[in-house]
Order: structure tokens, then C-alpha cells, then sequence
């Protein structure tokens, strides 16, 4: 009895801590009175525009503060419990403004979050919302933060300088981009050539009390799809690099070191086995063992089949991280549990 008192009384307390969800008026809900009647109906206009425009069906959440609970629960809860979007589209977006707290999520609907991922949703928190809710301009970073993710969703987005920027903020995150992209870039094109001289040099030094048929393993599959990789990785990720290196100067910097310190540990692998003659007779013994390699008719030593299938053994396993008169937003829709939070 004693037990089942103590768990009545938990429970309780843990309700009691969450915050309450109010129902649902299209399409803002500010139970604490942030707006003025003029700011709700400007930002219902502006959603029911945006709705036609993009198929966003928009809605915005203003609570005091979150009590113990965390503003990702709370937007997913509450997306869940209004329905927000069309049944069958998903097509919902939810922006929840914790005003005590100061935090920001946007909560995005299963069917945008292909279009509307949360890396727009983190830029337009980050910097719409986060310097208009820094001027007290509530209704605006509403306003331009839904515009911006609209133009996301038509694939119209240009880059954001919708806040309250000054030219030289916008051209420093421009250079934080490209510091960021440049380091990688340079990482990811010039290790392969440092690594080809690196062992080219010791080769030369083991070339004087090695044979030469040793040192001279012909690979067929050494260039065999290389170029394509390197143009892969340069599109993407570096197309994330880019972006996310343009939000402040510190992710650029730790894009750079990351990406060198990366290439040195490559360089180093790559060519331990050449440092010194032991080196190079343990990693030739070790190739024969594995039967990795065999000698020519030539007097030469080439790779089995057994090294080229074991390469794409490995290849295969590595490819296996509010006014009454506006429509509704609520129309059944689910979230998917995308987006982004942020704080101002």
C-alpha cells in the first residue's frame, strides 16, 4: 500500500512538472499574452501566405518557461497532440519560443524534413531568431524565420542576412566558410601526393640494400576508382563543411586542425612500412604470409586475387551518422522528430 502511495504521488509530481499543452488557435498559441492582437494576426497572415506559397502549413507556441522539461519533448509532444499539416503530407512546422529560458526549436513535420533538414532550421534559429529575440522583436524573428525556411522548402533560400547584421558579420561568416572548406579541401587533395613522395623518398633510401622487384609490388586496382572518391568527398561532406563552418569562425578553425591532423595521422600509416629496412622485410614477410603477393615469371611481384578480395571485403563491410478567422494548421499531420534547437 505504502508502495503503490509512494508511485501514485511520483507520477503526479512528474505530470505536474511537464508543461501543460493548452488546445490548439490557428495558428499562434501565446497563452502569456508576448503579442498584441496586431502581432497574431500580422503572423497569421504571413503563415496562411506562406502556406499557399510553399505548402507549409505553419504554427507558433509562446510558453513562459519549461519547467523541468526539455523544449524537445515539449515541441514534439505538442506537435503530436495538434496534428499539425495535412493528413498523409506530414507538411507541418512548429516553432516553440520558451521565453524565460530563452530557447528556440523548431519542430519539423515527417513529410518537409527532406526539404526542411536540420541544418536550415539550426541557420534560421541561430541567425534570425536568435538576434530579433535578442532586440525584443518577437513578431519579426516569427515572420523572417518562417520566410526563410519557406524559400528552403522552393529551393529559393538565399544566404541569410535576414537579422540584424552588419556587412562585416555576414562577410565574416563568408570567410569562416571558406577557411573551413579550404582546410578540408586541402587536406582531403594534397595528402595523397604528400604520401606517393613520402614513400617515394624511402624507397630511394631502402633501394640501396633492398632489391629493387621488391619495392616495385605492381597494384592494378591503385587508381581504379581513386579520382571518382576524391570527388565525391569533396562534394560531400564538403558542401556540410561549408555550411555549417559559415555559422562562426571557431567551427572553421576546428574544421582546419581536425583536417590536418587527420591527413598527418594518414600520412604516418601509410608509410611506417617503409621508415627502415626491418620495417620493409617484416611488411614484405607479412604480404607473402597472407599470401598477398607472389613472384613473376619476371622475376617481379604482384597482388593475388586473394589482396584484391580482401580489399573489397573491407570496402563492402566500411559502406554497411491567434485569430479565429486563419485556417488551421492541424489537419492530422505527424512529426518525424526533426529539427532544430537553439537559445538567444
Amino acid at each position: 500500500m505504502i508502495i503503490q502511495t509512494l508511485l501514485a504521488v511520483f507520477l503526479t509530481l512528474n505530470v505536474s512538472a511537464q508543461t501543460q499543452i493548452p488546445a490548439f488557435t490557428p495558428n499562434v498559441v501565446d497563452p502569456n499574452h508576448y503579442l498584441s492582437d496586431e502581432n497574431i494576426l500580422e503572423i497569421n497572415q504571413a503563415l496562411e501566405g506562406i502556406r499557399h506559397k510553399s505548402d507549409i502549413w505553419g504554427a507558433v507556441y509562446i510558453i513562459d518557461h519549461l519547467d523541468e522539461e526539455s523544449i524537445e519533448s515539449l515541441s514534439e509532444k505538442t506537435f503530436q497532440k495538434w496534428a499539425l499539416g495535412q493528413k498523409g503530407k506530414d507538411n507541418g512546422l512548429l516553432l516553440v519560443l520558451a521565453m524565460k529560458d530563452r530557447k528556440s526549436r523548431f519542430e519539423v513535420g515527417y513529410g518537409l524534413e527532406g526539404e526542411v533538414t536540420d541544418l536550415f532550421c539550426d541557420k534560421a534559429l541561430v541567425e534570425i531568431v536568435r538576434p530579433f529575440m535578442r532586440a525584443g522583436d518577437i513578431r519579426t524573428a516569427i515572420i523572417n524565420s518562417f520566410e526563410y525556411l519557406s524559400l528552403v522548402k522552393s529551393g529559393e533560400a538565399l544566404p541569410i542576412n535576414s537579422g540584424p547584421q552588419t556587412e562585416s558579420n555576414i562577410a565574416f561568416n563568408y570567410t569562416a566558410a571558406m577557411a573551413g572548406l579550404l582546410s578540408f579541401l586541402m587536406a582531403l587533395w594534397c595528402t595523397p601526393i604528400i604520401i606517393n613522395l613520402r614513400i617515394k623518398s624511402l624507397k630511394e633510401k631502402l633501394a640501396l640494400n633492398l632489391p629493387h622487384s621488391q619495392l616495385n609490388i605492381e597494384d592494378e586496382s591503385k587508381n581504379k576508382g581513386f579520382i571518382f572518391l576524391l570527388l565525391f568527398l569533396t562534394v560531400n561532406p564538403g558542401v556540410f563543411i561549408y555550411m555549417l563552418s559559415g555559422i562562426a569562425i571557431w567551427a572553421a578553425l576546428l574544421l582546419a586542425t581536425a583536417s590536418f591532423f587527420i591527413a598527418t595521422m594518414i600520412v604516418k600509416s601509410k608509410t611506417k612500412n617503409y621508415i627502415s629496412i626491418e620495417a620493409y622485410k617484416k611488411y614484405f614477410e607479412l604480404l607473402i604470409k597472407r599470401n598477398f603477393i607472389q613472384e613473376t615469371p619476371q622475376k617481379t611481384y604482384e597482388y593475388t586475387p586473394t589482396y584484391y578480395q580482401s580489399r573489397k571485403s573491407k570496402s563492402s563491410s566500411g559502406s554497411s551518422s491567434s485569430s479565429s478567422s486563419s485556417s488551421s494548421s492541424s489537419g492530422g499531420g505527424r512529426s518525424g522528430g526533426g529539427g532544430s534547437s537553439s537559445s538567444w
